[in-house]
């Protein structure tokens, strides 16, 4: 590993930790991250990072999944930070120096950038390294929990994430539509949030309608799951294959688009908004049909 000398004030300012920026959208995965600068321990560098919320988002020490997640994290320009990368002790695979290596959100730990010769476990007061740090070029060194070496850490909000709920009602072909999404929810990121629903008759109108509030209202044979007043967005044809029908359809609206035209002022930084699909059953007694919902928070 590579050690450098520091002051011995340096080593006394672990409890000045200072936010050095703002957190900082990544569009290419709608998380933003945040460079907390400071000597600290891992452990407590993890702790703190988890207390910390975002636009309602929680935190946690930055995991990388890419090589561009990577060359992101770079360009916040932290001074060799922790990343929530450690070596489970307890894992029927550890081993020294490369098993056992895990992830704090439980995500794959697939993508490696160690640099040359790490991991190597030869700890510079002669501990075990079970921990990451970042060297400048996104390179990763393994070492010990309270390198005094290590001046930084880096925060992640997972911003993308969006939750589904209520129940959905099983349309007159026996098919159980239901709503998704890709993407993160913005309102600068030039990448779409599509929210989307599928398992729905083919070639039938539908649209999405949203509001600020969930529900659970009978409704139709099935569920409202957001509490009026309500808005509507353009009707859509779910396509799908020729007649007969069959629940190949599918909806996808780019709410991002609608967050970022300005045609709903409601549509606002920190504003959670739930959304349901509504769509044509012409042999359903009211000849609707309904998703389930989705609820999630509009990122800056």
């Amino acid at each position: 590993m590579m050690l450098k000398l520091l002051p011995a004030c340096a080593l006394l300012a672990s409890a000045a930790i200072v936010h050095a920026q703002v957190p900082v959208l990544n569009p290419a995965n709608g998380h933003y991250y945040e460079v907390v600068s400071g000597f600290i321990d891992w452990d407590s560098a993890k702790a703190a990072a988890e207390n910390m919320t975002y636009l309602g988002f929680g935190g946690h020490l930055a995991t990388v999944s890419d090589a561009a997640e990577k060359d992101f994290l770079v360009t916040l320009g932290a001074d060799r930070p922790w990343l929530g990368g450690y070596q489970d002790v307890t894992d029927p695979g550890y081993s020294e120096p490369g098993g056992a290596w895990k992830w704090v959100t439980g995500e794959p730990f697939v993508y490696t950038n160690w640099a040359p010769g790490e991991p190597n476990n030869l700890g510079y007061s002669g501990g075990d390294e079970n921990w990451i740090e970042m060297f400048g070029g996104g390179e990763w060194n393994d070492t010990e929990a309270s390198n005094p070496f290590t001046s930084s850490y880096i925060v992640e909000y997972d911003s993308a994430t969006a939750t589904i709920y209520c129940t959905a009602k099983v349309n007159t072909l026996g098919c159980t539509p239901a709503i998704g999404f890709s993407g993160a929810p913005s309102a600068s990121s030039p990448n779409p949030f599509d929210v989307s629903a599928t398992n729905v008759l083919n070639n039938k109108p539908g649209m999405l309608f949203y509001g600020y509030s969930p529900a659970a209202i009978p409704f139709q044979g099935g569920h409202l799951c957001v509490q009026p007043p309500i808005k509507r967005t353009p009707p859509q044809s779910s396509g799908g294959n020729p007649p007969p029908s069959d629940c190949s359809g599918t909806y996808a609206y780019d709410m991002n688009a609608r967050i970022q035209s300005g045609v709903d002022p409601g549509l606002a930084v920190g504003t959670s908004v739930y959304g349901q699909y509504w769509s044509r059953d012409p042999s359903d007694p009211h000849t609707t049909n309904l998703t389930d919902a989705l609820e999630f928070l509009i990122g800056a």
